[in-house]
């Protein structure tokens, strides 16, 4: 994982967030994760837009359904919790695939 990929990775998706929204996929997983942590949608896009590189925990890599754009891991501190968060940018715009508490590493 390069450190300037990630950089420019972060400044591409804000830049799209800003623009057109942050899609946050959803899936069952993330609604619950948000109700657990009591984040608003906004709230949520605000954690994923100050992400930086230092919490950057995975990428680039490819999305498990095949299709084409770039996916990235971070980690990010909320209230107690650390979240685990897959950024997505493609053609379509800014995506959170995933927004949930992190889980033990086996």
């Amino acid at each position: 994982m390069n450190r300037t990929d990630v950089r420019n990775f972060i400044e591409r998706f804000r830049r799209e967030a800003q623009k057109d929204g942050v899609l946050i996929v959803p899936r069952e997983k993330n609604r619950h994760a948000l109700a657990f942590l009591q984040l608003l949608p906004f709230q949520a896009t605000e954690v994923i837009m100050r992400l930086g590189e230092n919490q950057c925990i995975g990428g680039p890599m490819k999305d498990d359904d095949g299709s084409v754009g770039e996916i990235y891991e971070f980690e990010a501190k909320v209230g107690q919790s650390t979240v685990y968060i897959k950024l997505k940018l493609d053609k379509t715009g800014a995506k959170c695939i995933s927004f949930h508490v992190s889980e033990p590493k086996p």
